[in-house]
């Protein structure tokens, strides 16, 4: 019970002091509570009883479940702001999630057209 209020009190926060867009804080809700039935299934009852190990091991699983790399990003950010979030208030001393780096993720490159289908593409006969 006090998990689902402490997501709904970081949801009101960033809504109302970072102002981000729907979207973003859906995602983010989706991805706590995810994140804390997690915890719910390894007997976390307090905030206090959250582990760097226990964090990294969920993050483990999310890669492995073969999720998005561009996803499991936005889970660690989600993570990490919502630890800082709870020393902020003091709802815990110390934030469990600063020592986890967000991964990098490879920017696409776009694809080019070779000079010979860029000749096709304007070799038109237009009579």
């Amino acid at each position: 019970m006090f998990m689902e209020y402490e997501i709904d009190e970081y949801l009101t926060y960033i809504k109302l002091e970072k102002k981000l867009s729907k979207n973003t804080i859906t995602n983010y809700k989706l991805d706590l509570v995810n994140y804390f039935n997690y915890l719910k299934q390894h007997n976390i009852v307090s905030l206090g009883d959250i582990t760097l190990d226990l964090i990294n091991n969920y993050l483990q699983n999310l890669s492995k479940s073969g999720l998005n790399p561009r996803s499991v990003r936005r889970h660690i950010t989600t993570i990490k702001d919502f630890h800082k979030y709870l020393v902020k208030f003091k709802k815990v001393k110390k934030d469990v999630s600063i020592n986890i780096d967000v991964i990098k993720i490879d920017k696409k490159l776009p694809t080019v057209i070779q000079p010979d289908e860029m000749e096709k593409i304007l070799d038109i006969n237009l009579t």
